[in-house]
């Protein structure tokens, strides 16, 4: 199991526009291997240990994953600036998609940062078991 499940793909769709709905960007687009599966795996190379953490380093890289899933999808989605439904036209402002999926890459790297840097304030000591004359 990676860190993103289904139940991340709202924040993701929110992260790519807040306006966005299942319709327009299904779960199924998200779980496409180039999008939540490649944040997975890229977050997971960059924390070794990403499969023990919990808590709140858990929360701080599965949000990293969702930051760079979003920051994918930015870069493949075509950009609506208009949609009209009935009477009612919404305008969005047209913006820079490389830009914002700059943005999202760099607070994912800012959430791994955060976890590698508590997992080295407090490393962990391992001891040997076994052949210890002392324990005897």
């Amino acid at each position: 199991m990676g860190l993103l499940d289904t139940s991340h793909y709202g924040a993701i769709r929110a992260l790519v526009r807040t306006d966005l709905d299942e319709v327009e960007l299904p779960d199924e687009t998200i779980a496409l291997p180039p999008f939540a599966p490649a944040a997975d795996l890229s977050v997971q190379s960059e924390d070794p240990a990403w499969d023990t953490r919990d808590g709140e380093a858990l929360v701080h890289l599965q949000t990293a994953a969702s930051y760079r899933a979003a920051a994918l999808l930015l870069r493949s989605l075509p950009q609506v600036t208009r949609r009209g439904v009935a009477d009612k036209v919404t305008l969005w402002q047209p913006y820079d998609a490389e830009k914002r999926a700059q943005l999202l890459e760099s607070r994912a790297t800012g959430e791994i940062a955060e976890v590698l840097a508590e997992a080295r304030r407090f490393p962990v000591f391992f001891t040997a078991v076994g052949n210890n004359p002392r324990g005897r």
